[in-house]
């Protein structure tokens, strides 16, 4: 079964997250099947993303990254998902995402690399990979330019669970609605607002800001790989595996 699928709308492409039965976690075919879309989606006049069933995304898929066998393997599931961030951040036209539900982790993560950021009422957002021996990468990376240092901090280390109010407020959503039913029209309606700037200024600006914060979240991905395969990382991933098995 696919991890995404590509719908259009006038011209306008619809990536959705399709693994609901896990809560559209990512594992190596994910991501995989999530940057061949993108590249689909290049032919587009716009990108919207979402997910099917009662998530957008819980995240990186703790199970698969417990399965890493060593560094090696580790470093190739991230650089994966680097060049998702890094194709996503060059796009050409409007990125808008479309939150149907819970987005936790790289779920919660991948927002802050896009251009406008819908939500639905009753969603909440989470950046736990802490307590399971990691930490967010593209939050501490891409995130201090979001939030600040110390807002960074909190929400990596106290792990709180965002309203989507609290994260209307914090910049990680720009607008909350109502009614679900709705969702994807806004953000159709928004995506076309968004092509009013000519396609020139989208390729030129995103250039300018994927040179300065690539290397950073880079850095920072390559320091989880080396993380993912630690003792301690390992030993608190199982811990968590097994208490949800309970």
């Amino acid at each position: 079964m696919p991890r995404c699928v590509l719908e259009e709308v006038d011209d306008i492409a619809i990536l959705k997250f399709t693994r609901s039965e896990k809560l559209n976690a990512f594992d190596f075919d994910s991501w995989r099947e999530f940057s061949s879309n993108v590249d689909e989606a290049s032919n587009y006049k716009g990108l919207i993303i979402t997910g099917e069933g009662r998530a957008f995304s819980s995240g990186d898929d703790i199970n698969a990254m417990y399965k890493f066998e060593d560094y090696a393997e580790s470093k190739s599931f991230f650089k994966t998902l680097f060049d998702v961030l890094q194709k996503l951040m060059h796009y050409p036209h409007p990125i808008i995402a479309a939150v149907n539900g819970l987005a936790a982790g790289g779920g919660a993560e991948i927002l802050l690399t896009l251009d406008y950021v819908v939500s639905v009422k009753d969603a909440w957002f989470w950046f736990p990979e802490a307590r399971i021996g990691l930490y967010p990468p593209i939050l501490t990376s891409l995130g201090v330019y979001v939030f600040g240092i110390k807002n960074v901090k909190k929400l990596a280390i106290n792990m709180p669970r965002l309203t989507s109010e609290e994260a209307l407020n914090l910049g990680l959503v720009d607008m909350i609605i109502e009614d679900k039913n709705k969702l994807t029209e806004i953000a159709v309606n928004k995506v076309r607002e968004l092509n009013r700037v000519p396609t020139v200024s989208y390729t030129s600006m995103r250039k300018v800001l994927a040179s300065i914060v690539l290397p950073h979240l880079k850095q920072s991905l390559d320091t989880l790989a080396e993380t993912a395969v630690e003792e301690e990382a390992k030993r608190s991933m199982e811990l968590f595996i097994k208490s949800r098995k309970k």
